[in-house]
């Protein structure tokens, strides 16, 4: 869903860098040896944390303790392509990290070859080592060096249960630029529970959580928790078996869908205005399975970014 338009809005909405996020000027992809090993740094510290995105091509500017885009800050494509990057990640990257999209965006008239490279890179199963023999993080909006312990910690992520939550919409509310134009739209999604581990997953229970703000562009607008002043959604994989006597519905049995790897389970769904997508709302989901628990944020222009399953 990447285009000029999604990076004009980051740019006007001043967005900044996060552990997801990472913004980086053209002079950022050159051939020397040094900018190769800084590439393979940084897309490294991704797949080694939870995933993210890079924009190659967007300059950035420090404001207090954030980095904010500036502007778009093209790169010739005849110089440094799109194959180049990809080579770079390849070959300098180990082991090497399946799943990276590379999105060219073009800027301005086609014939001047001037692009921005969109970079999205999955959470690895293990730990990936730069070309300078290192191993890297994202803390915050830096690659930081990683230490014996975390190494191992993602190595180890092979052997617990992991499950990503995707947002699938349903019906007809598929084509993001329409339902922008159209603030008010009620959006449905499935929200599917997609087991991308090797485990076979029995328990999986999820909290979707925001604030009142986030909550006025959900539908039915969630109940306020007024010690925290925040929201809580409760979806699981379990299914309740109901039976109907004398028109009143009883719940005889209540059973864990397993989800099996590489596979997915619908275990619930949400509706919200389609300003929540536009207007790039965040939610916080806490996800809690078997053997591992993962929390990350997710905001309403990923609701179209996920993979179709």
């Amino acid at each position: 869903m990447w285009n000029i338009d999604k990076l004009n809005e980051y740019i006007e909405k001043k967005v900044e860098e996060s552990l997801y996020l990472d913004y980086k000027a053209a002079g950022s992809l050159e051939t020397s040896e040094r900018k190769k090993t800084e590439i393979s740094k940084d897309v490294s510290s991704f797949a080694n944390s939870d995933g993210g995105t890079i924009i190659y091509g967007v300059s950035e500017y420090k404001s207090g303790t954030t980095f904010l885009p500036e502007k778009i800050d093209p790169i010739d494509r005849s110089i440094f392509s799109k194959e180049t990057l990809e080579q770079i990640i390849n070959s300098r990257i180990s082991p090497r990290i399946h799943g990276i999209k590379i999105t060219p965006i073009t800027i301005g008239d086609p014939k001047e070859n001037k692009v921005v490279y969109v970079v999205d890179i999955p959470k690895s199963d293990t730990a990936h080592q730069a070309y300078n023999n290192k191993y890297y993080r994202r803390y915050n909006f830096l690659a930081t060096e990683m230490v014996d312990w975390e190494i191992k910690d993602v190595i180890n992520r092979q052997t617990k249960s992991n499950v990503k939550i995707q947002f699938y919409p349903s019906g007809d509310h598929k084509d993001f630029k329409l339902i922008s134009k159209m603030p008010h739209l009620k959006v449905l999604f499935d929200i599917r529970a997609v087991n991308v581990g090797q485990k076979a997953v029995k328990y999986c229970d999820l909290i979707i959580y925001g604030d009142k703000y986030a909550a006025s562009y959900l539908i039915p607008e969630p109940k306020i928790h007024s010690d925290k002043n925040a929201f809580e959604l409760y979806f699981t994989n379990e299914q309740d078996y109901k039976i109907t006597l004398n028109d009143n519905e009883f719940v005889i049995n209540s059973q864990r869908m397993v989800i099996l790897p590489n596979t997915f389970r619908k275990i619930g769904e949400i509706e919200v205005y389609s300003s929540f997508i536009k207007d790039n709302i965040e939610l916080h989901l806490s996800i809690s399975l078997d053997d591992n628990r993962i929390d990350k944020k997710i905001s309403g222009g990923q609701f179209f970014e996920m993979d179709e399953f």
